[in-house]
């Protein structure tokens, strides 16, 4: 496959897991503005969104999920050609491991099992609240799957380095073999 070939596919997923992560963080902030809307007109403190944690998942980890990856990927984009040359797969690895786990758990732990499942509503405003609890569930799971699919090409990159650094020791090995034992 030569992916060693090939640094604009590992740039443009790396791009697309940094959309993915501002698309979950547009969708949070947009849960909190429509949360807000309806429970002003309710006389409910803005303060019940963060205290419903049974209804909503832990939200505080999934934002400390997205600043972290926002950070890290961020950095990754901008340092892309310094780290393609580097060449270490193996901190790709880790680090798409890293946020595998990560992305995980904050979609295991932001299901929740009442309260805005229900997306039929006489309110508008709750309704796009549960609306971009969906969306952001989404988006947060796709990431992961991307995380898995960049750590899988960042596995397969490092076995074509390595493979491709023996072949070609051997090949200058062999080449300074014949050069010595057929002296002209």
């Amino acid at each position: 496959m030569d992916l060693y070939t090939k640094p604009s596919l590992f740039r443009y997923l790396k791009i697309l897991q940094l959309l993915l992560t501002l698309a979950c963080l547009s969708l949070e902030i947009m849960q909190i503005i429509e949360f807000t809307k309806y429970s002003s007109d309710r006389n409910i403190p803005t303060s019940k969104f963060f205290e419903k944690f049974g209804g909503y998942g832990i939200k505080i980890y999934f934002y400390i999920v997205i600043i972290i990856t926002m950070i890290v990927i961020g950095w990754y984009i901008i340092r892309f050609n310094v780290l393609w040359r580097d060449g270490s797969s193996y901190r790709d690895m880790g680090i798409d491991g890293f946020f595998v786990i990560l992305w995980i758990v904050s979609g295991i732990t932001n299901i929740t099992n009442r309260g805005i499942l229900n997306c039929s509503s006489d309110n508008r405003n709750q309704v796009l609240e549960c609306q971009a609890y969906y969306s952001s569930l989404s988006c947060g799971w796709a990431n992961a799957l991307l995380f898995i699919i960049t750590g899988s090409l960042s596995w397969r990159l490092s076995w074509e380095r390595e493979w491709r650094g023996t072949a070609h020791r051997q090949s200058v090995t062999s080449q300074l073999s014949r050069a010595s034992s057929n002296p002209l």
